[in-house]
């Protein structure tokens, strides 16, 4: 189980501040980046992401191998 934590993802501008439209875009974008560097780290293996927070600038992720993801 690895787990990924991120501060100050969000456009710190004052309308993406207020909207946060981009922060799932942004979210996925982070997750796909970590899932392909575990992938590529962890050779043969795969991983899924369990669970995804998000909290106006931080997100908070979770990866589990696949095998171990029920």
């Amino acid at each position: 189980m690895f787990v990924v934590g991120l501060q100050e993802m969000v456009d710190l501008s004052v309308l993406g501040s207020i909207s946060g439209k981009n922060d799932k875009l942004r979210t996925q974008n982070w997750q796909n980046v970590f899932k392909q560097a575990l992938e590529a780290r962890m050779k043969g293996k795969k991983f899924v992401c369990s669970v995804r927070k998000v909290m106006y600038g931080c997100a908070i992720l979770l990866f589990v191998r696949e095998e171990l993801a029920d």
